[in-house]
This record gives structure tokens, sequence and C-alpha cells, in this order.
């Protein structure tokens, strides 16, 4: 099995498919609606809306740097706001940026996903585990918020 194929496995598995860790965060979001997705039931904690803005963009900066784009990552591409977003806004926008990465990295080779991103930091097989292992922990946070809120 090429690189590519395992990467995107375990991309699919983790936004929607059998996850290892338990419920995808895609599916941990059919049941939120925009009260709860907007909500602040733990003190000092991002809201499931925040925490799924934040997942979206990151899914769009790693794409991005598959594609050899060198830049910086603004607080407000980190973290966009979500004041006045319908949260099936978010969720589509969650959606497509995940379909278009997936693309990107079938596409891919073996060969590229061993070179190095543009600032030369780490490779984008690297980089691809590390956003695999960011949605983990992101939906492990908001199965945390859906428990107490």
């Amino acid at each position: 099995m090429r690189l590519a194929e395992r990467l995107l496995r375990d991309l699919r598995s983790t936004f929607d498919g059998n996850a290892w860790h338990g419920t995808p965060v895609r599916r941990l979001l059919d049941d939120v609606d925009d009260a709860r997705a907007n909500a602040h039931p733990i003190d000092g904690a991002r809201s499931i809306a925040e925490l799924l803005a934040h997942l979206s963009s990151w899914i769009g900066i790693v794409d991005r740097r598959l594609h050899d784009e060198l830049f910086e990552v603004t607080l407000e591409e980190d973290f966009p706001g979500v004041d006045g977003v319908a949260f099936s806004e978010l969720i589509e926008q969650l959606e497509r940026r995940h379909a278009v990465l997936c693309a990107t990295v079938e596409a891919m080779d073996d060969a590229e996903l061993d070179r190095k991103v543009p600032d030369g930091r780490y490779t984008k097989d690297f980089m691809l585990r590390g956003l695999i292992h960011h949605t983990t922990y992101h939906a492990a946070q908001i199965a945390m918020l859906k428990k107490f809120g």
C-alpha cells in the first residue's frame, strides 16, 4: 500500500470513518445545533463552533502547504471568528476542505510526501500525520464539551 493510501485511510477514518479512538469528528457534530455549538459549558474553553472553525482552517492550511505555498498563519486563520456564522456553514466548510485535502493527498506519490514543506521544517508526510493527531485531539475536546454542555 502506498504511503498516500495509508494517510488517506487515516485522514478519512479520523474524520468520518471507523476511528481507533472512538467517534470520528464529523459524527460528533451530527446532533449539535447552533445554540449548543456556540455554548461555553466549561469556563475558559472554546466552543464547539470555535474548535470546528479552527479544525477546518488547519485542514485548509495543510492543503495549501501541500501545494508548496509559503506563508505565515495569522491569528485569524488559526482561530477564525464564528460570530454570526451558522453552524451548518461551518460543517459544510469543514466537509469541503476535507474533500479537497483528500483529493490532494490521493494525487501525491510517495516521493512528494517525503519532500519538505516550503519552509523546510518537516516533510509533507509528517505534517499530514500531525493533522491527523490534531483532528483526534480536537475531536476529544468536542466530545467533552458535548458531555458537559
